[in-house]
C-alpha cells in the first residue's frame, strides 16, 4: 500500500514539472493562506516556467507587491530569455508602477522624520534598479536637500532629474540652483539661457539666487532692472540684502550700501559677505565712528554677529589714531585684538591699554642651562603673548654674573622684557630653606630655589602691576597655544594641575589632614586678583619656614597645606608629564602645550633614553640666538 502510495506521488510530481498549471496550485494554496512570503520565495525559484502562465505570474506578482518585493521581481523578469509573452511587459509595468508608489510613500514619510540621507538613498536604489524615478517625489527630496548639509547629494540628485526631465522647469529651477550653490556660474547660466522666462522668480530663494548669477556673470545692469522691478520703493528684504549689496559694491556704490546698513543696523543678518561689504562702505565713505554708533545705540544684548562689527570698526579706529566720543558701552577694543592693533600702528603702540602678565622661573646653577631654554622657547612659541608679560628670574647668587648678560643678550632677540632679581633681595636668610626630602629619594635632595617660586609669587603680588601671574619649571619646554590657557576663567586663587596617583603622594595627603586633592607645583597659575591669595602664600610662608612641621616634598607641600580646597584643576596639556619612562622611543607631544620632564634624569642628563631630541633642537636655537661667546655662559 505503501508503495503504491509513493508511486502515485513520484507520478504527480513528474506530472507537474511538466505540465505548467499543475505547478501552480501550492502557490494557490499559500496565496489563500496569506503567506505571502513563502508564496514569492517559493514562485521565483521556478520563475521560467511560472512565467508563461499568465494566472502563476499574477500570483507572483501578488506576492511581490504584498511583500514589497516590486524591484526584485522587476529585475528578475527583464533577465529572462526574450522574446516573452506580452502578459510578462505588462506585468513589468504593472510592478515599476507600484515601486514607484511605495517609492513616493517611503521618500514623503522619511522626509517627514528628518531622513534626508536614508531618503537620497532610496533615491539612487530606485534609479540604478528601474532607470527612472517619479518627479514629484524626486523634487521634493532635492528641495530638502537644499536646506541641508548635503551638497554633494544634492547636486547628484539634481542632476539625474535634470537627465530625466530634461524640459520640466522645476527641474531645471533646482539644478541651477545646485549649480549656483557650488558657484559653478557657467553651468548655471547655461540652464538661465536655456528656459528664460520658465524659470522666472517666484520666491526669494530663487530671485536671490538668479540675482547673484546675473552678478556673478557680468550682467549687473539685468539685475538692476530686475531689482528695480520687484522692489521699485527700494524696500529690499533682508534675506536679499547681501546680493544686493553685492552688486552694489560690483558697482562701486558704496554709499548706498552704507545707507542700507545705518538705516537699521540691528536688522543687518549673520552674512559675513554682506557684513564685510558693509565696513567696506563705512570705509569707503568715511562713515566709521557713525556705524559704530549706530551699531552701539542697538539693543543689548547683542547678536555675535553684530558684536563682530563693533570690535572690527573699533580696531580701525584704534589703527588709525582717531579719537571720538562714543556712548557708553565702547571704551577700548577688545584684549584679544590689542596685539593686533599695535603690530598694524606702532605709532600708538605705547598710548594702548595691556594686559598685565607676570611670568616668572627660579633657578640655582644646576638649572641655569635649562631655565634658558625653557625661557626661549616660551618666546619663541608665544608671540604675542609675551608682548603683553614681563618675564621675571629669580636666581640663587652665584648665578647671577652668568644669568644678567644671557638676559640682556636675549631681551631685543625675543621681543620681551626679562627681569633678573637676586634671591637676597627676598629671602634673607636661605639658611631656613630645607633640601632633604621627607621621604626616600634614593640619595637626592632638593634645591632651596624650589622654595623660591613662593617668594617670587608674593614680590609680583605686592608689585600691584600685574593681574595674573604664571609660575614655570626650568624642566618645561614651551609650545604654541600659551594663550588658551589664559581663555580658561579663574575662580579660585590658584590653577594647577594634580599630581601622578602614587602611593606617596598618598601618603602626603594623609600625613598633612588635606580635604582637597593634592597639585603638582611646576606650573602655577595665579590670580593675582583674588582677595585670598595673600593671606594663602603668607601661609606658604610660614608652612616653608616653620622647622617643627614635616614636609614630604618641601615646597608643593607647603603649597597644598596652604592651598588645600582653594586651587582649581589646570588642563593636562598646559602641564603634560614626561617621565624618562614616558620618553622611550617616543617622538612629538601634540597635545602639550607645557611639557614638563618630570623625574630623574632629565633630558640633559647623559642617561636620559631615547626621546631627548626636541629638547636638544631648543637648546641649538638658544646657541644659534646667543652665538658662540654668550653661549660659553651656559
Amino acid at each position: 500500500m505503501n508503495s503504491e502510495r509513493s508511486q502515485l506521488r513520484n507520478l504527480l510530481a513528474r506530472a507537474r514539472s511538466r505540465i505548467p498549471f499543475l505547478k501552480l496550485r501550492p502557490l494557490r494554496t499559500l496565496a489563500a493562506r496569506g503567506q505571502w512570503d513563502e508564496l514569492y520565495r517559493l514562485g521565483v525559484v521556478e520563475l521560467p516556467e511560472h512565467a508563461q502562465l499568465k494566472s502563476g505570474l499574477e500570483l507572483i506578482c501578488e506576492g511581490a507587491r504584498r511583500t514589497g518585493q516590486e524591484g526584485d521581481l522587476w529585475s528578475r523578469l527583464s533577465g529572462l530569455l526574450q522574446p516573452q509573452p506580452e502578459f510578462v511587459d505588462q506585468a513589468q509595468r504593472q510592478l515599476a508602477h507600484s515601486a514607484e508608489e511605495r517609492f513616493s510613500r517611503q521618500v514623503t514619510q522619511m522626509l517627514a522624520e528628518g531622513q534626508v540621507l536614508a531618503a537620497a538613498e532610496l533615491f539612487r536604489d530606485q534609479l540604478s534598479r528601474f532607470g527612472t524615478v517619479p518627479r514629484s517625489p524626486g523634487l521634493e527630496l532635492v528641495t530638502n536637500l537644499r536646506n541641508s548639509q548635503f551638497q554633494r547629494e544634492r547636486c547628484e540628485v539634481a542632476q539625474s532629474l535634470a537627465r530625466l526631465f530634461p524640459e520640466d522647469p522645476s527641474v531645471a529651477r533646482e539644478m541651477m540652483l545646485a549649480f549656483i550653490s557650488t558657484q559653478d556660474w557657467d553651468r548655471a547660466w547655461e540652464i538661465y539661457e536655456h528656459h528664460g522666462s520658465a524659470l522666472e522668480p517666484h520666491d526669494a530663494v530663487l530671485r536671490s539666487a538668479i540675482i547673484r548669477l546675473l552678478v556673478h556673470c557680468d550682467r549687473g545692469n539685468d539685475a538692476q532692472r530686475l531689482l528695480e522691478r520687484d522692489f521699485p520703493d527700494g524696500n529690499y528684504p533682508p534675506e536679499l540684502w547681501g546680493v544686493v549689496c553685492g552688486l552694489w559694491s560690483e558697482q562701486g556704490n558704496w554709499p548706498a550700501i552704507y545707507r542700507l546698513a545705518i538705516e537699521d543696523p540691528a536688522r543687518l543678518p549673520p552674512n559675513s559677505f554682506l557684513l564685510y561689504r558693509v565696513i567696506l562702505a563705512a570705509r569707503a565713505t568715511r562713515q566709521i565712528p557713525q556705524l559704530l554708533q549706530a551699531l552701539l545705540d542697538t539693543p543689548t544684548p547683542r547678536a555675535p554677529h553684530l558684536t563682530q562689527m563693533i570690535d572690527a570698526l573699533g580696531e580701525d579706529l584704534a589703527v588709525a589714531g582717531v579719537s571720538c566720543e562714543l556712548s557708553a558701552g565702547f571704551c577700548r577694543p577688545l584684549e584679544s585684538r590689542l596685539d593686533r592693533i599695535r603690530l598694524k600702528s606702532p605709532s600708538i603702540w605705547n598710548s594702548l591699554p595691556t594686559c598685565e602678565l607676570g611670568i616668572f622661573y627660579c633657578c640655582d646653577a644646576a638649572f641655569l642651562r635649562p631655565t634658558v631654554v625653557s625661557l626661549v622657547s616660551l618666546c619663541l612659541s608665544n608671540p604675542l603673548l609675551i608682548r603683553k608679560a614681563r618675564i621675571s628670574v629669580l636666581a640663587a647668587p652665584d648665578v647671577l654674573p652668568k644669568l644678567g648678560p644671557l638676559a640682556r643678550h636675549l631681551e631685543p632677540l625675543l621681543g620681551v622684557a626679562i627681569e633678573v632679581l637676586s634671591a637676597t633681595e627676598l629671602i634673607p636668610d636661605s639658611s631656613q630653606l630645607r633640601s632633604d626630602y621627607g621621604i626616600y629619594t634614593g640619595g637626592r635632595s632638593l634645591s632651596p630655589a624650589a622654595f623660591y617660586r613662593i617668594f617670587m609669587a608674593q614680590h609680583l603680588l605686592r608689585a600691584k602691576r600685574y593681574r595674573e601671574g604664571l609660575y614655570l619649571d626650568g624642566d618645561t619646554l614651551i609650545r604654541a597655544g600659551l594663550d588658551h590657557l589664559f581663555a580658561h576663567p579663574m575662580h579660585q586663587p590658584l590653577m594647577a594641575r594634580p599630581e601622578s596617583d602614587r602611593s606617596v603622594i598618598r601618603r602626603a595627603v594623609a600625613d598633612h589632614r588635606m580635604k582637597g586633592w593634592y597639585f603638582n607645583s611646576g606650573v602655577l597659575r595665579f590670580d593675582f586678583g583674588h582677595p585670598s591669595l595673600p593671606r594663602l602664600l603668607e601661609q606658604s610662608l610660614e608652612n616653608t619656614l616653620d622647622p617643627g612641621r614635616k614636609l614630604h616634598f618641601h615646597d608643593q607641600c607647603a603649597m597644598n597645606i596652604a592651598f588645600d580646597g582653594q586651587v582649581e584643576m589646570l588642563p593636562e596639556r598646559f602641564n603634560q608629564f614626561l617621565s624618562p619612562k614616558s620618553m622611550t622611543g617616543k617622538g612629538d607631544h601634540p597635545e602639550g602645550v607645557i611639557l614638563h620632564f618630570v623625574d630623574q634624569p632629565k633630558p640633559w642628563d647623559s642617561f636620559f633614553p631615547d626621546g631627548a631630541k626636541l629638547w636638544f633642537e631648543t637648546l641649538q636655537v638658544v646657541h644659534n640666538l646667543l652665538g658662540t661667546e654668550a653661549a660659553r655662559l651656559l
